[in-house]
């Protein structure tokens, strides 16, 4: 039996920090930012999570001088949007697409966002001329909006200075590093110290990646930061992941040559039922993948740990997000493959096979990723009549992630 896609599973992102000086001699914060501050999340940031755990995307902090800004605003000028072309119809503020903005070779460039008045975006996917942009996704708009442009399409700092692998844990209970869950909104969140400054430096810009060389986040620092000699950078950076569904959704599953008379459809209700991911570990900052589950989006098997689909004839219908019912598993595989990603996209296909010998059935009413049991139950979906497999058939079900971001 072949399966549609099942589109069930939907992760926001958004970054927020706070950068401090600290006396590395005596411990004392001398100065730190009192508000938590945005940043701007970058594509090949976006694009990583498709293969790396998500608390893995910020191991590294880096600083620099660089001045340049994470969006330009397109003043009083409006765009209009036809399908996938953006026309600048109005110029009275931003001249055009193309002239040279700063340090960045024109305003727009191939993989920027363009953010409406309405909140509509749009990411660029050819500049075409001064005056007109390819987009996606497509949409009509006929009325003039006022734009701002993010440089989403940035790939490093202006000016990098320095780079931090050192993690700051205090007391390890989590002010500094860890994991903290609200609802559906899970928070991962380190601190690092930059080494000790031997000359006064000016910092004006700060990001986070996985690496020295590869970013997952810029930050334009609202004014420079001015170190004096002997003084050391803190930077605090939290990583916002919002998950859902979490209230059921009613819609059919899509699986080829189901139903099987006497059923007459594949109805039934899906939601996230337990908040398995990757964490960050308060006491020394380290990534913790062993619980990811099913919700990484790049996961399907790490070391020994693999993602594993089930099956049950438990028809119960669904706990409230947080909790599961235990659903008595009538199959269960680790048989998973990640479909190609492609870049830009936001977007993983996983495919599960039950083979010959699993979850041989006329009464399948549920199935599901994590396990069966009521801790590590991490989707699930019931149906509202009951499915059917045999002993000649094997059974594949793709289960989509797709993942956005917040820009502002």
């Amino acid at each position: 039996m072949n399966n549609q896609v099942n589109k069930c599973l939907n992760t926001q992102f958004q970054g927020f920090y706070k950068a401090g000086i600290v006396n590395p001699v005596t411990g004392e914060v001398k100065w730190q930012t009192d508000e938590w501050q945005k940043n701007l999340i970058l594509n090949q940031g976006l694009d990583h999570i498709a293969t790396t755990a998500i608390v893995e995307q910020f191991l590294v902090s880096k600083s620099g001088a660089g001045s340049r800004p994470n969006s330009i605003d397109g003043g009083t000028s409006e765009i209009t949007q036809s399908g996938a072309i953006v026309y600048l119809n109005v110029r009275t503020g931003l001249a055009d697409f193309t002239s040279s903005n700063g340090t960045y070779p024109a305003s727009v460039q191939v993989g920027d966002m363009i953010k409406y008045a309405n909140n509509s975006e749009s990411m660029v996917t050819t500049v075409t001329n001064g005056f007109n942009l390819q987009v996606t996704p497509s949409y009509t708009i006929t009325s003039g909006q006022t734009f701002d442009i993010w440089k989403t399409s940035q790939t490093g700092l202006e000016s990098a200075i320095s780079n931090s692998t050192s993690i700051f844990v205090g007391a390890g209970d989590g002010t500094y590093c860890g994991t903290t869950t609200v609802g559906n909104v899970r928070t991962h969140r380190r601190t690092f110290d930059f080494p000790i400054e031997t000359s006064q430096t000016t910092y004006n810009e700060i990001g986070v990646g996985w690496n020295t060389s590869n970013l997952f986040s810029r930050i334009l620092l609202v004014s420079p930061l001015i170190l004096n000699t002997g003084l050391q950078l803190r930077f605090i950076y939290e990583l916002q992941t919002t998950w859902t569904p979490i209230v059921p959704v009613y819609k059919s599953a899509g699986i080829g040559n189901w139903p099987v008379s006497p059923s007459t459809d594949m109805m039934g209700s899906e939601s996230l039922q337990i908040l398995k991911t990757s964490t960050v570990n308060s006491a020394n900052g380290a990534s913790a993948i062993s619980d990811a589950g099913a919700l990484d989006p790049y996961f399907i098997s790490n070391g020994g740990l693999f993602l594993t689909m089930w099956g049950s004839t438990t028809s119960t219908a669904l706990a409230a997000f947080g909790s599961a019912v235990v659903r008595t598993s009538s199959g269960t595989t680790a048989n998973f493959s990640r479909g190609a990603y492609t870049n830009g996209t936001y977007t993983v296909d996983k495919t599960g096979v039950f083979p010959i010998s699993q979850l041989v059935s006329s009464g399948i009413r549920s199935i599901g990723l994590g396990d069966s049991g009521n801790t590590g139950q991490s989707y699930a979906f019931v149906f509202d009549q009951p499915q059917a497999k045999n002993s000649a058939q094997t059974l594949s079900i793709t289960f989509r992630h797709s993942w956005s971001r917040i820009l502002s």
